[in-house]
This record gives structure tokens, C-alpha cells and sequence, in this order.
């Protein structure tokens, strides 16, 4: 009987979190996942199998393309064109690494072969 009631805890407490944002249902699948172990240990019934897929169930559950809100399916153009804009930069950035690491003077004689 405990096991099922951590199973529903599990659930709502993960859909809760989801709600929120997408890294506090994330933070707390793996808190479901770490106390999951412990518990799994301890109760032995048959329900304490499915403690942490409650709580995973939840999280799936609970993201934003499920909603019944029209458009709420994609993120704002805002958001993913910063995105666009920080991968471009990351881009840019590593193959100015890469231009500045090839220009590095080599360990040759100036006069020629040696």
C-alpha cells in the first residue's frame, strides 16, 4: 500500500515539476529515480516496481505539446532564434580557434631545410 502511494507521489510530483519548467521535471524524475533504488530495496511489494515509471509517465505527461492550447506546440520565434544565434556563435568562435591554431609559426629553419 505504500509503494502505491509513492507511485501517485511519484506521478504528481513529476507532472507538477514538468509544468513548471522543463529542468525542474527533469530534476525531479532523477530525484524519483535516486530515491527509487532506496526504496526498491526496502519495500518489498510488487508495486515498488513501478515508482520511478510513475514518476517518468508523469514527466511525459506534463510536457507543453500535450496542452490543448492552440500554438503551444512550438517554441516563441524569440527563444529559438537566440538559440540559432548561440549555435552560430559556437560555431564561429571554434573555427577562429581552429584559423588561430593553424597560423601557429612552426618549429622550421627560415632559411630552408635544414
Amino acid at each position: 500500500m505504500i509503494a502505491l502511494v509513492l507511485c501517485i507521489l511519484a506521478f504528481v510530483g513529476c507532472y507538477k515539476a514538468g509544468r513548471r519548467s522543463l529542468g525542474q521535471g527533469l530534476v525531479a524524475v532523477l530525484a524519483v529515480g535516486y530515491f527509487y533504488g532506496i526504496l526498491r530495496a526496502n519495500l518489498l511489494t510488487s508495486f515498488s516496481h513501478f515508482i520511478f515509471d510513475a514518476g517518468l509517465i508523469g514527466f511525459y505527461l506534463s510536457a507543453h505539446w500535450l496542452s490543448s492550447k492552440p500554438g503551444s506546440c512550438c517554441p516563441p520565434a524569440s527563444r529559438s532564434m537566440s538559440f540559432k544565434d548561440w549555435a552560430r556563435g559556437v560555431n564561429v568562435r571554434s573555427a577562429s580557434r581552429l584559423a588561430r591554431w593553424n597560423r601557429q609559426p612552426s618549429f622550421r629553419s627560415s632559411r630552408g631545410r635544414c
